[in-house]
């Protein structure tokens, strides 16, 4: 009986650990293409070594690569898209409702019918094992926007404003006043996704937003699962950290903003609908 529930015990062991080492795999995966243009990837981001000195290096590596030269906006807010073969019908209607969703909300534009060439910037959108997306038009011709089947509408937008330029809220400078990172929560392999920038990205004259769809859950990368990683300090009930279901109304404006979409300072050309909901499922990561 004894030897039994050793076996089952060593069972169980090898299954986590798997299983554990799977995760890392999604977690870390990268196209070939990304590492050999020397890409490091922070999570979901995928940045080039100039962004990632801006966002997360020292004083003097900050002012040789600032961050409006390292975060580059499609010209005219136009962004070519190409799709590699092989995708799933209903899949890339999801994608393409995504984009279209921003675009209703923005004068961004994401173009899949004009026919460019392979020098030409452009996203491609390619099957990978996670979602995740360069930051910005950063790369000379085609740079990947990495997407699969478990990357919900909610998801593809999150990694669609990532291509657009905008990055992660609760990485931001200020956060410490309003949320706490619970570090001893969080698996050890992710922690650096919780690293906090070291200038500050602009907000375009918002506050910080807790609703915001480019913002973490309050478990996310948890050891446990449901443990909090992120306590909010000043959220409302109504607010809900890691939202996957649409941008909130300061997304949009900081888009907006960002691309020079407003007419005359109206930051009600775009609007928010608070009642708007997106016909999908959603998932927080």
């Amino acid at each position: 009986m004894q030897n039994l529930l050793k076996f089952i015990q060593i069972i169980i062991i090898l299954i986590s650990i798997f299983y554990d080492v799977k995760a890392k795999k999604v977690c870390y995966e990268m196209l070939d293409d990304d590492i050999n243009d020397g890409l490091i990837s922070v999570g979901d981001m995928i940045l080039t070594p100039e962004q990632y000195a801006s966002l997360f290096g020292n004083s003097s590596s900050m002012r040789r690569h600032g961050l409006a030269g390292s975060f580059r906006r499609w010209p005219n807010g136009v962004v070519p898209v190409v799709f590699e073969d092989g995708f799933k019908h209903s899949f890339l209607k999801r994608i393409k409702s995504a984009m279209r969703y921003i675009m209703r909300h923005s004068c961004v534009v994401f173009d899949w019918t004009t026919k460019i060439t392979k020098k030409q910037d452009h996203i491609l959108v390619k099957s990978g094992n996670r979602c995740a997306s360069l930051i910005g038009c950063v790369k000379k011709g085609a740079q990947n926007l990495i997407l699969n089947s478990e990357c919900h509408k909610g998801n593809i937008i999150h990694e669609l404003l990532h291509a657009l330029g905008l990055l992660h809220m609760h990485t931001a400078k200020d956060r410490d006043d309003w949320i706490l990172i619970v570090w001893d929560n969080i698996k050890d392999e992710a922690k650096f996704n919780f690293k906090k920038y070291t200038k500050q990205v602009s907000m375009f004259d918002t506050s910080y937003d807790y609703g915001s769809i480019m913002h973490y859950g309050i478990n996310s990368f948890s050891k446990d699962q449901s443990s909090p990683t992120i306590i909010p300090l000043k959220a409302s009930k109504k607010e809900k950290l890691g939202q996957r279901e649409k941008m909130s109304e300061g997304d949009i404006i900081r888009l907006n903003r960002m691309y020079e979409c407003y007419k005359e300072d109206d930051d009600q050309t775009y609007y928010y609908d608070e009642d708007e909901m997106m016909v999908d499922d959603f998932s927080s990561f």
